[in-house]
């Protein structure tokens, strides 16, 4: 049962056994005679002899007191279950009386929103160098991509025309990746009750199909049709545009150092090969940085080298050679791009060790006997969700039941069952009590499990 106030916190009355001699306990029995609207849980019921805030809730409704009893579904996502509320009171001037618990921060924090979404702090760390090195090369990108036009317009070049092609395409996708990162950390709605972290895939998805079709396409096209020329233009080759091609490798070596930084640190965190974590790596943001700039790197050399050539032996088959390799290299990266981000969305499992841990955590319990049809799938942004079917060991389920009941007060109401209809009475009234104690247990292991494993945000357990 929770008390809605407009201050407090949310409280699982009913599940906090002994509640009513703490503080809170305390102060939420004085909350009660006050409140005109209270909310409860979905599997709490009213019902005399639960404990002293029930009998206190059911007098204050035939009194007139509490006006309106809503319930809280426990399928609807919020930040966390101890999540801030506001409540409506009959009696405004009873707001400045009640202590403040835990004041929410300032709405617009952006740790505020990672906090909503169940981020974990390695992975906010990872969204920030990310947006830092997709910005980065947005810049770079857009100025390279001027230089570049510049030359290639005095000097006629196909390769030229290649590597311009090549920094428009890097700009706009970089320009996909940052909208994708930031979509992904909206908060979830109702239309979309898992947020949107698969954004982090889709945004690179299409900035691999752009690198395709308009990087890989235009320039080997621009390519083939050099080469079939039957009168090429005269190919000039002036120096500044070798000056050009200099000041780009510089730019985007900068990026190229910063995306591998970030790489570096994250396979350093996660105490993998620099490899290895590249190639099981989930922020597909840098990825997209690093092999554009690798390929952007590997790019203008082959551009320098074929203008060289071809200025050198005064024709333009090597050019239109360079803008054909240029165009291969990019295809080849986008087919990489779009291939990894397509098996993200299509619901990517997390690594088995890290599966194999969350399991241990629900096998331990002693009420658990077994774990069947378990999945986990990566969402993005570091979010896990995790499903299960577990076999309760009812036995232990009973145990526990019966340390929170009082044994004598048991035996006085089966002493006093004389017929049938006190044999059903009798069932239902601990019946009820063992499913609502069920799901108590439930609700702890769950929080048992995103205490130790912070990434896991969505938890589906169902009781076999």
């Amino acid at each position: 049962m929770v008390f809605l106030t407009r201050t407090l916190k949310i409280y699982n009355l009913s599940r906090l056994g002994g509640f009513e001699n703490s503080e809170v306990g305390r102060h939420l029995k004085e909350v009660g005679k006050k409140a005109s609207i209270i909310c409860i849980d979905d599997r709490t019921r009213l019902k005399k002899g639960g404990n002293r805030v029930m009998e206190a809730i059911l007098e204050n409704m035939k009194k007139g007191i509490i006006k309106n009893i809503r319930r809280r579904q426990r399928n609807i996502e919020t930040p966390t279950f101890e999540g801030h509320v506001v409540m409506m009171t009959n009696d405004n001037n009873t707001a400045s009386s009640e202590p403040r618990l835990n004041p929410p921060p300032p709405p617009n924090s952006r740790d505020l929103r990672f906090d909503q979404l169940g981020i974990p702090q390695e992975e906010q760390d990872s969204l920030r160098n990310s947006g830092r090195v997709v910005w980065g090369a947005v810049i770079l990108n857009g100025v390279n991509f001027v230089a570049k036009s510049i030359a290639f317009l005095y000097t006629g070049s196909h390769s030229m025309f290649a590597e311009s092609v090549h920094s428009l395409a890097d700009t706009a996708n970089q320009l996909i990746l940052a909208v994708g990162i930031r979509k992904s950390l909206q908060i979830p709605t109702a239309d979309h009750p898992y947020g949107y972290h698969p954004m982090r895939y889709i945004a690179p998805l299409i900035s691999g199909v752009g690198i395709f079709c308009v990087g890989c396409g235009l320039s080997i096209y621009h390519g083939i049709e050099a080469l079939t020329e039957t009168q090429p233009e005269l190919f000039i080759s002036p120096l500044w545009a070798y000056g050009i091609l200099t000041f780009s490798l510089i730019s985007e070596s900068t990026t190229l150092f910063m995306a591998i930084k970030v790489l570096r640190d994250g396979a350093r965190r996660s105490k993998l090969t620099f490899r290895d974590y590249v190639g099981k790596n989930s922020d597909p943001g840098v990825i997209v940085v690093l092999l554009e700039d690798v390929a952007a790197v590997l790019g203008i050399g082959i551009a320098a080298t074929c203008m060289a050539l071809s200025s050198h032996y005064g024709t333009h088959l090597f050019d239109a050679c360079g803008s054909l390799m240029i165009g291969s290299l990019l295809g080849a990266v986008a087919t990489f791009i779009i291939r990894k981000n397509t098996v993200a969305l299509v619901g990517k499992s997390i690594p088995r060790d890290t599966l194999n841990s969350i399991n241990r955590v629900i096998e331990k319990d002693i009420l658990i006997r077994a774990l069947h049809d378990v999945k986990a799938t990566d969402l993005g942004n570091g979010v896990v969700r995790y499903k299960a079917e577990v076999d309760v060991d009812g036995r232990e389920l009973a145990k526990k039941y019966i340390e929170r009941i009082d044994l004598k007060d048991i035996l006085e109401e089966v002493r006093a069952i004389k017929n049938e209809k006190d044999v059903e009475t009798f069932i239902l009234v601990h019946g009820e009590g063992v499913v609502d104690l069920l799901g108590a247990e439930v609700d702890r292991i769950e929080k048992e499990l995103r205490r130790n494993h912070p990434k896991v945000r969505h938890v589906d357990l169902e009781v076999l």
